[in-house]
């Protein structure tokens, strides 16, 4: 709301009783070729192409119309997720192809927080013209099966240990 109204031009007071000046944003920005990135919800960098690189920085506006950048550089990067080897790759109707880069087949899928119902959402098809009414609205396609000749696409990234030992069924006894 404070955001909004700091855009609009309009002057606002904090709870403390001071008025606030200076807006705080974040975006991203790569440790491993520094580019910035204003989509906060990418994980693989735009222009390296480099996954689990992207660090969240907090920026102000100047006066000026200027990005400030405030960036910790006592933070050490992380190497969690990134210790294990990956999978050993399997055939069949468990194959998993792990994505190590953003491609562009693969962007869709390896950005965080898209869920099917987003992604139907992007593939909404126009009508066919007999119902002018409803072509206007577009036509959600019919589900269907996934096919199993194709490989499962998931991010490599953000999946701790992978030689961890599954969960076990309850039933199961030695």
């Amino acid at each position: 709301m404070q955001n909004t109204l700091k855009h609009l031009g309009v002057s606002i007071v904090g709870p403390h009783g001071m008025r606030i000046q200076e807006l705080r944003q974040w975006l991203l920005r790569c440790t491993s070729c520094f580019a910035l990135t204003n989509d906060t919800t990418r994980q693989f960098c735009g222009t390296c192409g480099s996954g689990n690189t992207l660090r969240r920085v907090q920026y102000v506006v100047t006066r000026e119309g200027k990005k400030q950048l405030f960036i910790n550089f006592c933070k050490p990067i992380s190497t969690r997720g990134t210790v294990y080897n990956l999978p050993k790759p399997r055939g069949g109707s468990v194959e998993q192809t792990a994505a190590l880069c953003c491609g562009r087949i693969r962007c869709a899928h390896v950005i965080r927080g898209t869920t099917s119902a987003k992604l139907r959402e992007k593939h909404v098809v126009r009508g066919s013209g007999n119902d002018e009414e409803l072509a206007a609205f577009g036509e959600v396609p019919k589900p269907h099966k996934r096919d199993v000749n194709q490989p499962r696409i998931f991010s490599s990234y953000h999946k701790y240990n992978v030689n961890e030992k599954k969960k076990s069924r309850a039933s199961r006894r030695k």
